[in-house]
């Protein structure tokens, strides 16, 4: 009874897919895409900002191992843990509250900026409570530059371009970059 239901879609009959592009076609649009966000100067930097370092959150996966550094036991790092998805959706939603007419790139440096101030202050002061309160504001700040991130990746992204998606998660996995070499 539950498997019957699942089959009915193969009863609809459907028109025959139109003429798809070869494979060489799809890399070369995709070739031509990233060229011209290349040759375009606003888009180009705005580019290469998203493969900065700032604002990758880099140290995000490094702070449970540094915990016991600051006296922080197995308890308060799972707190951390538990409460990190929920904090840096706090901080993502703040990022959206900023109105979306400013300067993408500027805001998304200066999330990157913050997000660096709070990992020096982590740096800097070795006690449980500022580890405690450190991690929580770095995974705000870190919430707060993936939201910005995402904003200038659509910024770069544009609204000309044939195939949107590709050109987003091309540039959305260029984003990793910055945590591959910061490691």
């Amino acid at each position: 009874m539950i498997a019957l239901p699942g089959l009915l879609p193969f009863s609809i009959s459907e028109p025959a897919p139109g003429p798809s592009p070869s494979l060489r076609e799809l890399f070369k649009g995709i070739g031509k895409e990233i060229w011209d966000v290349i040759r375009t100067p606003e888009r180009r930097w705005s580019a290469a900002l998203l493969v900065a370092p700032g604002g990758t959150g880099a140290a995000m996966f490094l702070l449970p191992a540094v915990a016991s550094h600051y006296g922080v036991g197995a308890t308060g790092v799972t707190w951390i843990n538990g409460v990190g998805g929920v904090l840096m959706a706090f901080g993502s939603h703040c990022g959206t509250l900023i109105p979306s007419d400013w300067d993408r790139r500027l805001m998304y440096a200066f999330a990157g900026l913050l997000n660096a101030c709070v990992a020096l202050v982590l740096i800097v002061a070795n006690h449980p409570s500022i580890y405690l309160a450190g991690t929580a504001l770095y995974l705000i700040t870190n919430g707060f530059g993936w939201a910005w991130f995402t904003a200038l990746t659509a910024e770069v992204v544009g609204l000309e371009v044939r195939d949107a998606s590709t050109l987003f998660t091309i540039l959305n996995s260029a984003g990793s970059i910055p945590l591959i070499y910061m490691i």
